[in-house]
């Protein structure tokens, strides 16, 4: 049909969709909903095209309203709908019909099942504790473990197994991740030794001897998980006890592939030897240090340890370097200088892992942004992002002053050293650079716009060049997000936007002129006082910024040239017939423009 508005006539369709029983709608809509569902691993099992992440037996759906009780009928992986379903089925055989929510519930709990995973998870949490406690032990914290545990049973049996005391001297997280990773226990320390002396299991069944069968088995299957455990870590302990153990392990990295056109394990890590102790000076540690550290931060990735436990990276680092007898910041920066691998992940604070963990990420960024890698869409196989995301808080968290520009330069400069085909080249590595800045920007406007920052005072405060030291940078845009607080910076930007816009127009048509070094060409009192309060807020924002980075004072003193500007607009005028007087004026107004961008280019501030 037509309409007509006040300004034209549209053509609009009116659609009826006729209402639908709740049955037929979902009859519809939950096998729709059920193909839909992505799981990590699914399967399909018989001729059917349908996966999910277990063969399907029975599905439950029934509708309960006004008519009675009444199942949705649909089929969904061969299976059809219907009333009826089992609860545990290591307890009870025997399905039950249901005919409503309660009554599923009921029944569920007659037959051994909680429903609520929450609940599971409250009763296992409380179970565990109170067997800890009842031996003078702690629980170790795992959340996602129990998380999972509350998901893997229906009725929670909770049994406390010993650790057998030969694997006392592995290293704790070998323990615990062996516990983890291969049979889903809980750990527990003994409070007096420190100790991981016993572990939590959940069944999810109870037994005649009320679960002794059950634990003893768990006992013996984690003694057999833990004797290979103790193999790989014993042989790991005799490599680095040789003489030059350390040293051959690092070697080894030479046969291990970074990347095929960025060389192995070995060449990265003496890339990262070169840029940690350049980032040293930074930082205010022993080049050595940062050189030592680097050199053997990757040397457990050619464990067998961390062959069977590759989560364990870094930690086995920290550990072998103990026993090779490396000083505890060297040491503790082969496991430090992962973190933070992701956006609420713990900060290293200790400036050898720092220095480390900067050289990591810097070598991956330049690297793979270098050889045309840079990350698409959502695709980042490289984790170039992720390298970012590490570096901006490594540096923001710490604190830390360097300059991007310098030191990616600097990494850029260990491939061509290393012969990297698209390094060679001076103009290649300054527009790897270039763009490795530009990828950094992008991230860290990402971040901090998570934490309130406004995304214009971030794009001004980037737009003035110098902005590259990220550091510095936020602060800035803390002063600037100040400044614009106070009713004279809300007014500058009006000022200088007029001002900005005006210099932009006649910029297309010419260079204009700088500043002259005297007012005495005007005789407008407005425009003296313009000039006079220009030339004073120059020289003292110059000398803020050169000293001691006085960055308030610095955006004050900006704010203070609101009133000046207002006054020359109102009393003068640019477009004047006398050519020289007009082009006086311009370059005043230049001035204005190139003052305010000594800290940030308004022109990107929105009102």
């Amino acid at each position: 049909e037509l309409r007509r508005d006040r300004k034209d006539t549209f053509h609009f369709a009116t659609v009826t969709v006729p209402g639908r029983q709740a049955a037929d709608i979902l009859a519809t809509e939950i096998p729709r909903a059920l193909a839909g569902f992505r799981w990590p691993k699914s399967m399909r099992w018989g001729s059917g095209p349908d996966r999910w992440v277990r063969p399907v037996h029975s599905i439950l759906c029934v509708l309960l309203d006004e008519q009675g009780s009444r199942v949705v009928d649909f089929k969904f992986a061969g299976v059809e709908s219907g009333n009826w379903t089992v609860g545990n089925t290591a307890m009870v055989k025997e399905g039950f019909r249901v005919s409503s929510v309660d009554d599923y519930l009921d029944k569920l709990q007659s037959r051994f099942v909680i429903p609520s995973s929450d609940e599971r998870r409250r009763i296992i949490l409380e179970r565990a504790s109170r067997l800890a406690a009842d031996k003078g032990l702690t629980l170790v914290e795992d959340e996602s473990l129990l998380e999972e545990v509350s998901g893997l049973v229906e009725w929670p049996k909770v049994m406390m197994g010993e650790v057998d005391r030969k694997f006392s001297s592995l290293p704790e997280e070998l323990l615990v991740t062996s516990m983890r990773s291969h049979q889903k226990y809980l750990a527990a320390k003994d409070r007096e030794i420190g100790r991981i002396s016993h572990f939590v299991v959940v069944s999810n069944r109870e037994t005649s001897d009320d679960g002794e069968t059950i634990l003893n088995g768990n006992e013996r299957v984690l003694k057999a998980r833990l004797e290979d455990a103790s193999f790989a870590w014993t042989n790991d302990l005799q490599r680095i006890h040789e003489s030059c153990g350390p040293e051959r392990m690092v070697e080894a990295l030479d046969g291990i592939s970074f990347h095929g056109e960025l060389g192995s394990l070995g060449s990265r890590a003496v890339r990262m030897t070169e840029i940690s102790a350049w980032l040293a000076d930074h930082l205010g540690v022993r080049p050595q240090d940062a050189r030592l550290a680097a050199r053997i931060a990757k040397m457990d990735l050619v464990s067998q340890t961390v062959g069977e436990f590759p989560e364990l990276q870094g930690v086995i680092g920290r550990y072998l370097a103990y026993e090779a007898g490396f000083s505890r910041p060297v040491a503790d920066a082969c496991e430090d200088h992962y973190y933070p691998s992701g956006p609420v992940d713990r900060i290293p604070t200790k400036p050898v892992a720092i220095a480390v963990g900067l050289a990591d990420r810097m070598d991956q960024m330049i690297g793979f942004i270098g050889i045309g890698l840079m990350p698409t869409g959502s695709r980042d196989p490289f984790a170039v992002r992720r390298s970012a995301l590490g570096m901006i808080r490594l540096l923001l968290e710490n604190r830390v002053r360097v300059s991007l520009r310098k030191a990616f330069l600097e990494v850029a400069g260990n491939f061509e050293r290393q012969g990297v085909a698209r390094f060679s080249r001076r103009d290649q590595r300054e527009r790897i650079v270039s763009d490795a800045i530009g990828f950094v920007h992008a991230r860290l406007k990402i971040h901090l716009r998570s934490k309130g920052y406004r995304h214009d005072v971030l794009t001004a405060c980037i737009a003035t060049g110098d902005s590259d030291d990220l550091t510095y940078l936020v602060r800035r845009a803390d002063a600037l997000t100040a400044m614009l607080g106070t009713s004279s910076g809300k007014g500058l930007i009006e000022g200088f936007r007029r001002a900005n816009n005006i210099v932009e127009a006649e910029m297309k048509r010419g260079a204009l002129p700088e500043l002259p070094e005297t007012g005495n060409w005007s005789s407008e009192p407005a425009e003296r006082r313009l000039f006079d309060r220009l030339v004073k807020t120059r020289s003292s924002v110059e000398a803020k910024l050169g000293g001691n980075e006085d960055l308030d004072g610095a955006m004050e003193d900006l704010a203070s040239l609101r009133t000046p500007i207002d006054d020359f607009f109102d009393t003068v005028r640019v477009n004047v017939d006398d050519e020289h007087l007009r082009r006086k004026r311009l370059g005043l107004l230049l001035a204005v423009r190139e003052t305010a961008r000594l800290v940030a280019d308004l022109a990107h501030i929105e009102t």
